[in-house]
């Protein structure tokens, strides 16, 4: 049974801040570092302190990090070299010139002079101290704009629409985020091409999220992102949807065994709430149309290569509430009007999935844990399912009623699966929907 969730209370204004370096340098991911590595570096970060007085001839001081000569006269040596004064050799300090590439973060060294120790040394980066819409918002802006990580701690309330620029990485495992409507977290609509209005690339670490009832991130026309290791509450109304995660209209062109939008590792706590349907996947994947969460333009741009992956999803909410489990993932849009193309490229691996029943209230009672809707090139393998106690595992709809779901141009592919300790076996039928 889960405890309650504790809080932090008042949060602070956000500030930017950066470890060691300027905003404008240092290595800023692991990639960097790598480039900076093979790159020309300093011969000094900073330069040998001798601890010698004239008259013993102690150690010198070096321009480069090396041992001074020591000289009775002055105990000091231009050079920084080796040297042989009447006082007798002094060593050098703890220059920097010396410390680079021993594993270890030795004073004066950062990761700017010393990119190969920029795994024992501070890492810039920009610091966000938990608060409102204005500083999260700021916070991502800013890190986008000096391109460095953003970290994020402390508590944060969301009561407007946050956009994610591309191509940031955010820490928020130190995080919690409460959201009130409208509070959602979206993505910038510029810097993409094409049919992609956002140039992805970004990757959420963490946090724990308390959703308002309209969902927490709604991704759309992103050719790639990753959300991974967060904690996330979500509850739906009845006015509104309670996806976790809605990833719409993202994923760039179909490419077989490659995926670019990744949900990984992430728990889902009381998954939705009760509803008049069951429209309420925390995963969910849709295609651009006017009545889906996702943004413009409504081009009936499809999801492609997803990887949902390493999920816990549980009906417990915070509080150890037992709340209603409809679908764990998948989508619901289904009618006239469907665009020609399919979702495709969707793996779906290694979840747990506890308790995704239907309820009697809800249209679709047996909609099941998993839900294929127009959707093609699909992998459901290795997922263990506890206590689902609906009429399937899996549901699946193709707008296409010539077209059977075991066919195989549909490419849907279900194996190694388990409820309750014991292996089940799924399977499409020969009919374009399974039902529920």
């Amino acid at each position: 049974m889960l405890g309650a969730m504790a809080l932090p209370m008042a949060p602070s204004t956000w500030i930017a801040i950066v470890s060691a370096v300027s905003l404008a340098a240092g290595c800023t991911s692991d990639s960097q570092a790598e480039g900076d590595a093979g790159g020309a570096r300093p011969t000094s970060v900073t330069a040998g302190i001798g601890g010698g007085d004239a008259s013993q001839g102690g150690a010198g001081q070096g321009s480069s990090g090396q041992a001074g000569s020591g000289q009775s006269s002055s105990g000091q040596a231009s050079s920084g070299q080796q040297g042989s004064g009447s006082g007798g050799a002094g060593p050098g300090g703890s220059g920097g010139g010396d410390a680079c590439g021993n594993g270890t973060c030795d004073p004066g060294e950062d990761c700017l002079g010393c990119a190969v120790d920029c795994g024992a040394c501070p890492r810039p980066e920009v610091l966000v101290e938990g608060g409102d819409c204005d500083a999260l918002q700021g916070g991502l802006d800013r890190a986008a704009a000096v391109g460095l990580p953003l970290r994020l701690t402390s508590t944060f309330t969301v009561t407007c629409t946050v956009r994610i620029p591309s191509n940031v990485t955010v820490d928020a495992q130190a995080a919690t985020f409460t959201f009130t409507k409208p509070g959602r977290i979206r993505n910038h609509l510029d810097g993409g091409g094409g049919v992609y209005t956002h140039a992805g690339g970004f990757v959420w670490e963490g946090g724990t999220f308390v959703g308002a009832g309209n969902g927490i991130f709604t991704i759309s026309h992103s050719p790639g992102f990753t959300i991974r290791n967060t904690v996330q509450y979500a509850y739906a109304d009845a006015g509104d949807d309670g996806h976790s995660i809605e990833v719409n209209s993202s994923g760039g062109p179909h490419t077989p065994d490659v995926y670019t939008v990744h949900i990984t590792g992430n728990t889902f706590l009381g998954v939705t709430g009760q509803r008049a349907n069951s429209n309420d996947e925390p995963v969910q994947y849709d295609f651009a149309w006017d009545g889906s969460g996702g943004d413009a333009p409504f081009d009936a741009t499809m999801t492609h290569n997803l990887r949902v992956a390493g999920n816990t999803f549980h009906r417990l909410d915070e509080t150890g509430t037992w709340q209603f489990g409809l679908c764990a993932i998948g989508a619901h849009r289904g009618g006239a009007g469907e665009p020609v193309e399919r979702h495709n490229g969707i793996l779906i691996e290694n979840n747990l999935i506890h308790g995704a029943v239907g309820a009697t209230e809800n249209i679709s009672p047996n909609k099941g844990a998993i839900a294929l809707w127009n959707a093609r090139d699909v992998w459901i393998r290795d997922n263990e399912f506890f206590g689902c106690t609906g009429s399937r595992l899996v549901s699946a709809w193709d707008a296409n009623v010539d077209r059977d779901l075991n066919d195989a141009t549909m490419n849907i592919n279900i194996s190694g699966n388990v409820h309750d300790g014991a292996p089940v076996t799924i399977t499409m039928p020969a009919s374009n929907t399974t039902g529920g």
